[in-house]
């Protein structure tokens, strides 16, 4: 039997075997919660993240004795550990296609270790979509695309369905330590939208169960303009949307199975203890 919990919902004061936290913020409500980790003093604590530059704030970090992550380096290394794809979890399958309106977006927040690749790719061509706050940030670091305030998210209704392509950039320290794919492969699947990576993803892509076209590598902004033009550029796309769409339906089972086994250990280990 599985509760949810969140800010805005009433904490259920009882007695569990596992409570897991995905809390990283230390602007977090812990004083609601004091009554129930009181109440399980000997229960197991877990933390689930899926962004390696998160921590557990203080309150988290004296009870978690088992991390739940999406990626493997030294931080997690620690606690007992099971590195899985918690984005896997997020896919909603491939909506229905609908008319393409733009080319191809970038979107999220300004992230300094992407700097290089803002610069690289975000031209005239391109459409951002970020938050206005960070409009100045990317124009002061020389990026001449078109901006956009936030997209919308709502299943089947995402703005990413009206785009043919999107770029899947990544910091450069995932370069080196491995992490999951990011949520935007597995939303460009479900909005039926191409994905060119740049070369410098190829570590990660190697180590992730995906297919991925050596046509959607790219080097440069240029290539993807010419690729875009390129009379296979749809077949491709639909062979990569459909093809990706398997395995990560696959995954996101072997996923869940995986936590369940995990969790199941914790359990089972606390009571032979």
């Amino acid at each position: 039997e599985v509760h949810f919990m969140a800010n805005n919902t009433p904490v259920i004061e009882e007695k569990f075997d596992v409570i897991i936290f995905s809390y990283a913020s230390f602007y977090f409500d812990f004083k609601r919660y004091e009554k129930l980790v009181e109440i399980n003093d000997s229960t197991e604590f877990v933390w689930i993240t899926n962004e390696y530059n998160l921590s557990m704030n203080s309150f988290m970090r004296k009870k978690v004795k088992h991390v739940i992550a999406n990626f493997r380096n030294n931080s997690i290394d620690k606690y007992n550990n099971l590195v899985v794809n918690l984005n896997t979890l997020l896919f909603r399958n491939r909506n229905e296609k609908t008319p393409k309106k733009y080319d191809i977006c970038y979107y999220g927040t300004h992230r300094p270790d992407r700097a290089k690749y803002f610069k690289k790719y975000l031209k005239s061509w391109f459409i951002l979509s970020t938050s206005p706050k960070n409009h100045k940030l990317f124009k002061d670091m020389g990026c001449i695309c078109k901006f956009t305030d936030k997209f919308h998210w709502q299943a089947k209704k995402e703005t990413l369905n009206q785009f043919k392509a999107s770029l899947y950039i990544e910091d450069e320290y995932t370069h080196e330590c491995f992490n999951h794919l990011a949520n935007r492969f597995y939303e460009a699947i479900t909005c039926n939208c191409a994905l060119f990576f740049d070369r410098s993803c190829l570590s990660t892509i190697q180590k992730s169960n995906c297919d991925v076209d050596p046509f959607f590598i790219v080097d440069s902004y240029e290539e993807i303009k010419e690729k875009m033009m390129d009379p296979t550029f749809d077949e491709r796309t639909e062979k990569f949307l459909e093809a990706n769409a398997k395995l990560i339906i696959k995954e996101r089972e072997e996923t869940l199975n995986r936590i369940e086994i995990f969790l199941n250990n914790i359990v089972n280990n606390k009571n032979l203890g």
